[in-house]
C-alpha cells in the first residue's frame, strides 16, 4: 500500500533567505531609493517667498492659487517675453470667467520679484494651466495655509507656511 503524505506540509516554494534581517534590510533599501527617486525637491526660493499687493483685498476667497507666466524658476527670460505671457494668462483667466486679482511673489532677501495672478481656481485646473504656461510650480492657499503644489507629475504639494504673515500692501 502506497504511503499517503500528510495534509499539512507546505508546498514547496521559493526559499527563505538565511538571514530574514538582511533580506530585509536590502528590500528596504530599495523601497527607499524607488521613493527618493518619485519625490521633487523644491527650488529653495519657494520657501523663503513673499507676496505684495498694490491694494488692499477686502476678503481673500477661502481657497485659491497663485499662478505666474513668467520665466521658470531658474531660467531667464527676455522682459517682453515675460511680459507676453503674463498678458496671455491674464486674458486666458478671464476667459474662464475668473477674477484674477494682481499679486507679487519676491524674494525678502533680494527685492527680486515676479508679476502673478491670485485666482480662485480649483488645484488640477490651476496645475494645468500652469503646465501650460511652463511653470515648475504654482502657490495654493487653503484659509491661511500656504503651500507650493508641483505642476508636473508625479505632483508634489508642500506646506511653507501661512499666507498672510507672508503678505504685505504697497502703494
Amino acid at each position: 500500500m502506497p504511503s499517503k503524505k500528510p495534509h499539512n506540509i507546505p508546498p514547496a516554494g521559493p526559499a527563505v533567505p538565511q538571514n530574514v534581517n538582511a533580506y530585509r534590510s536590502t528590500l528596504q533599501e530599495v523601497v527607499n531609493k524607488a521613493v527618493a527617486n518619485t519625490v521633487y525637491e523644491f527650488h529653495p526660493a519657494y520657501f523663503t517667498i513673499a507676496f505684495r499687493t498694490e491694494a488692499a483685498v477686502v476678503e481673500w476667497p477661502a481657497a485659491f492659487v497663485i499662478i505666474s507666466a513668467f520665466a521658470t524658476t531658474g531660467e531667464s527670460w527676455s522682459a517682453a517675453r515675460n511680459a507676453e505671457a503674463d498678458e496671455r494668462l491674464h486674458a486666458e483667466l478671464l476667459r474662464r470667467g475668473h477674477a484674477p486679482i494682481r499679486i507679487t511673489g519676491y524674494d525678502p532677501a533680494t527685492g527680486h520679484g515676479e508679476p502673478s495672478w491670485a485666482v480662485a481656481l480649483p488645484l488640477d485646473e490651476a496645475l494645468e494651466l500652469g503646465r501650460d504656461f511652463l511653470q515648475d510650480a504654482i502657490f495654493e492657499v487653503q484659509g491661511d495655509q500656504l503651500a507650493v503644489v508641483r505642476c508636473a507629475a508625479p505632483i508634489a504639494r508642500l506646506c511653507v507656511g501661512t499666507f498672510r504673515e507672508r503678505t504685505q500692501i504697497t502703494v
